[in-house]
C-alpha cells in the first residue's frame, strides 16, 4: 500500500507540472497567436529593489530616484492589453514588485477583471498576511530560490535565504500548497542558473517537485550585473544541466518534457508569439531582456503590435535560421530564448548556442 508521504508527493507532483497564468498549452498559444491576441504581458512598474543580486539583468536601469509607473499609465496599459485578449500579467517589477506603491491596488484591479497576476518576487517582503491576501486575490507567485543558504546569501545578500524560506512556508500554509481542481499550481520558485549554483540546482529541482512548487529555472544572461560578474553558464554546462533535470523528471517523477530543449527547462516561453514587455517608463520591448523600441505614451499598444518587427517575431518560425528551422521541436522550442539567441549570435532569429540538439554547439 502506498505510504501517506508518497501519496502526498505524487499529488503535489501532478499539480506542479503547470503554473496558473504562466503555463499555456502549445495549441492554445498558437490559436491565440493566429487570432491576433495578446495572451500575456510581461510588466515592470518600478525599478527599486531591496536586495542586489549578482546576476540582475535590470540593475543598470536603476537610479537613486526610484522610478514608479503612475497608476493612470498602468491602468491604461492593462486596459489596452485587455482589449487585445489579455489573460495574465507576468509581473516582474523591474525591481521588487512588492515595493511598488500601488501594488495592492494593482492586484485588486487585475482580480476585478479576471486577469491572472503572476508575481515574480524575491520573497523577502512577504509576510503571512501578504501571502494570505495574494492567495485570496488569485495571484500566482514565483519566489526566488537560487541555492541553499551559503550560495543564496552570496548571490543576493546575507540573511536572504532565511527570509525566502520563511516566505515560502507562509505561502504554502496560506493556501498555495492546497490541491487545485484544474491540476495546476499557483506557486513556483525561480533559481537563476549560473556558475556559482549550477551544482545545487538539481537538488533544488527535486525539492520543489516534492513540495508541489513549479520549478522555473532561468539562466543568467550576458547583460546587466551578470555581464560584469562573468557568471554565465557555458554551453556545455547548460547542456548537462538540462540533461540532468530531464532525467530527474522522467525517472523520479514520471514527467516527460514536451521538448528536450527550450528557453527554460520543462517550459516553453511563448512571449514572442503572444506577449510583449512593458517597462516602468512605458517602453515596449519584445521581452524583459531587450531594449524598448516604442512607448505606450506615444503609440497605442495595438498599433505597435501590428508593426513589422512584432509581426516577424510573432511568426518567427518562418525566419529562424538552421539548425532551428528544420528541427522536429521547432513548434514547442521556437529556437530557445530569443534574448539568449540575440546575445549569443547577434541575430534575433539565430539559434540558441546552448541548445542540446544544436549541431553548431561545441561539445
Amino acid at each position: 500500500m502506498e505510504s501517506n508521504e508518497n501519496s502526498i508527493v505524487t499529488k503535489n507532483v501532478l499539480r506542479s507540472r503547470n503554473l496558473r497564468g504562466y503555463s499555456f498549452t502549445t495549441d492554445y498559444v498558437y490559436k491565440a497567436r493566429d487570432e491576433g491576441k495578446l495572451l500575456t504581458l510581461r510588466l515592470d512598474t518600478n525599478n527599486n529593489c531591496n536586495i542586489a543580486c549578482k546576476y540582475c539583468y535590470s540593475a543598470p536601469q536603476r537610479t537613486a530616484a526610484a522610478q514608479q509607473m503612475s497608476r493612470e499609465m498602468l491602468k491604461s496599459v492593462i486596459d489596452q492589453a485587455y482589449e487585445l485578449g489579455l489573460e495574465s500579467v507576468v509581473y516582474l517589477g523591474g525591481g521588487e514588485p512588492l515595493m511598488y506603491r500601488d501594488f495592492w491596488w494593482f492586484m485588486e484591479y487585475l482580480h476585478s477583471i479576471n486577469v491572472i497576476p503572476v508575481v515574480f518576487t524575491n520573497g523577502t517582503l512577504i509576510t503571512r498576511r501578504a501571502a494570505e491576501d495574494m492567495y485570496q486575490l488569485g495571484v500566482s507567485v514565483i519566489i526566488k530560490f537560487d541555492g541553499f543558504e551559503k550560495t543564496q546569501d552570496f548571490l543576493t545578500q546575507p540573511g536572504t535565504y532565511q527570509k525566502i524560506q520563511l516566505a515560502l512556508n507562509d505561502l504554502l500554509e496560506s493556501g498555495y500548497g492546497a490541491p487545485n481542481e484544474t491540476g495546476d499550481t499557483r506557486i513556483g520558485a525561480a533559481p537563476c542558473a549560473c556558475v556559482y549554483n549550477v551544482d545545487e540546482i538539481p537538488e533544488i529541482w527535486r525539492l520543489l517537485r516534492k513540495k508541489g512548487v513549479y520549478p522555473n529555472v532561468e539562466r543568467a544572461t550576458n547583460i546587466g550585473n551578470a555581464k560584469v560578474s562573468n557568471m554565465m553558464l557555458s554551453n556545455e554546462q547548460t547542456a548537462q544541466l538540462y540533461k540532468t533535470l530531464s532525467e530527474i523528471d522522467k525517472n523520479e517523477f514520471g514527467i516527460n518534457w514536451e521538448s528536450p530543449y527550450s528557453g527554460y527547462p520543462a517550459h516553453s516561453c511563448f512571449i514572442s508569439l503572444v506577449g510583449c514587455h512593458i517597462k516602468a517608463d512605458g517602453g515596449i520591448a519584445l521581452c524583459s531582456e531587450f531594449d524598448s523600441f516604442a512607448n505606450v505614451t506615444e503609440k497605442p499598444l495595438a498599433e505597435v503590435l501590428k508593426g513589422d518587427l512584432f509581426q516577424k517575431v510573432r511568426y518567427s518560425e518562418k525566419y529562424l535560421c538552421d539548425p532551428c528551422s528544420s528541427c522536429d521541436y521547432l513548434r514547442t522550442c521556437l529556437g530557445g530564448c530569443r534574448s539568449k539567441c540575440f546575445t549569443g549570435t547577434g541575430d534575433i532569429f539565430g539559434y540558441d548556442p546552448s541548445c542540446v540538439l544544436c549541431k553548431a554547439q561545441a561539445m
